[in-house]
């Protein structure tokens, strides 16, 4: 008899900590699609608009982790890559929409990978005007394609608009690291020759041959200004 009474007082003296597990709330959170856990030197798809941005961490030391948001062409995004320390945040658009990616902490293992626990929190009233870094530049390329009669002189090659235009997205994605602006890209991919060093030109259909950084800018001066009647006009 008395020890079944043992048996019983210490069941019922288990019983709450078992319905107060500490671990609940996060058990609850890791089904929150806005926040999640991601280990050093990995990658992991964001929940955005397009669905096609991807979040990398370097290794996570002297309490920061090295963060890039780069999308499926490996082009990286405005703003990064950069560090982050737990409790910092950092804006970033996608398609038009606002995002904040959010450094909850980061966890050192004894045993295993460290990892970080970040969230991603969207304004749903906030929507961009203008063009983000990455839309100028595809716009630029467009512009190449739609030039008749343009050449691009590259070393000794003329290169007619669709194939100079898909050797800038090929610079693009290979100087991807290099290029978080729409300026980056003119400089790092759109102005000289990599392997020689010689300035990239433009052979206008008029015969007039022109710099290609300087055209590149005088065709984002007129997007940027269409943008902004466009803009006005809403």
């Amino acid at each position: 008899m008395i020890s079944r009474l043992l048996i019983l007082t210490c069941f019922t003296l288990i019983q709450p900590a078992q319905a107060h597990d500490p671990d609940s709330h996060h058990h609850h959170a890791a089904h929150d699609s806005s926040t999640f856990t991601i280990h050093q030197r990995t990658s992991r798809s964001l929940d955005v608009v397009s669905g096609h941005l991807t979040l990398s961490l370097g290794d996570i030391t002297a309490g920061q982790v090295r963060t890039r948001i780069h999308n499926g062409h490996g082009h990286t995004l405005s703003g990064f890559p950069r560090p982050m320390r737990s409790g910092d945040h950092w804006s970033f658009f996608d398609h038009g929409h606002q995002y904040q990616l959010i450094l909850l902490s980061l966890r050192n293992e004894l045993v295993g990978n460290d990892s970080a626990v970040f969230r991603i929190e969207t304004d749903p009233h906030h929507h961009q005007h203008g063009l983000t870094e990455h839309e100028k530049i595809e716009a630029l390329i467009k512009a190449v394609v739609d030039l008749d009669g343009l050449v691009f002189l590259r070393n000794e090659d003329a290169y007619p608009p669709d194939k100079a235009a898909r050797h800038l997205q090929r610079k693009w994605a290979w100087k991807g690291s290099q290029i978080s602006t729409v300026d980056d890209f003119i400089k790092v991919a759109a102005t000289r020759s990599s392997e020689t060093g010689e300035r990239y030109q433009i052979h206008l259909s008029n015969g007039e041959i022109v710099d290609s950084a300087q055209w590149f800018k005088t065709q984002l001066n007129t997007i940027l200004h269409s943008e902004m009647d466009h803009t006005h006009d809403e």
